[in-house]
Order: C-alpha cells, then sequence, then structure tokens
C-alpha cells in the first residue's frame, strides 16, 4: 500500500491507494502530538493490509521522525516532482491538498 501525505502547517492529509491505484484511506492529521499518534495507529492498521511505503515531500521533523520510529519505511517526493504531475495531469491546474495525494 502507497500512503501520501501533503505536509501542511496545521493539519495533514493523508490519502493510502493499493497496488491499482484504487484509494483505500483518507484521513486528515492535525499538526499534534494527538494527531501523530493517530497517523502511528493509522499506518500499523493499514499495515495489515500489506506493506506500506510512505511517500511526504520534506524529509525531516516531527512528523518523519514519528513515522521512521514506528518503522514505517519513507520516500522523499520532491516538490516539483508533484507540481509537474499537477501540470501534466491536472483537469483545471487548481492546487488542492487533498488533491496532492
Amino acid at each position: 500500500m502507497f500512503i501520501g501525505i501533503d505536509w501542511a502547517t496545521d493539519a495533514h492529509e493523508v490519502c493510502a491507494v493499493d497496488a491499482s491505484g484504487t484509494i483505500c484511506h483518507r484521513a486528515t492529521i492535525p499538526h499534534s502530538q494527538d494527531g501523530l499518534d493517530r497517523l502511528v495507529s493509522y499506518l500499523g492498521r493499514w499495515a495489515g493490509e500489506g506493506e506500506v511505503l510512505v511517500g511526504i515531500e520534506r524529509p525531516e521533523g516531527r512528523l518523519v521522525d514519528r513515522i521512521l520510529e514506528a518503522g514505517h519505511p519513507i520516500l522523499l517526493i520532491p516538490t516539483f516532482a508533484m507540481k509537474d504531475f499537477r501540470r501534466r495531469y491536472g483537469i483545471g491546474g487548481a492546487k488542492s491538498d487533498r488533491a496532492d495525494c
């Protein structure tokens, strides 16, 4: 399962897709201790459905630390890659955090 996290200041959008690209789970996680605890709990549950790989835009910070501490691998997805993806596949070109996951 692939997990995409759109990094934000107050809350992070999380989306899980299976190998065929079907969305399996979505969540909005506040950037707080409780929110990060909830994210780790979700990742643990979703890992029960198969191996997870977490894609995220930034390589540092407490969010990244918590995911790594929980034993989940992270793949860094540079911001410019998402901009190029949005430009290529986006219909209206509008940006939204939920659509970035």
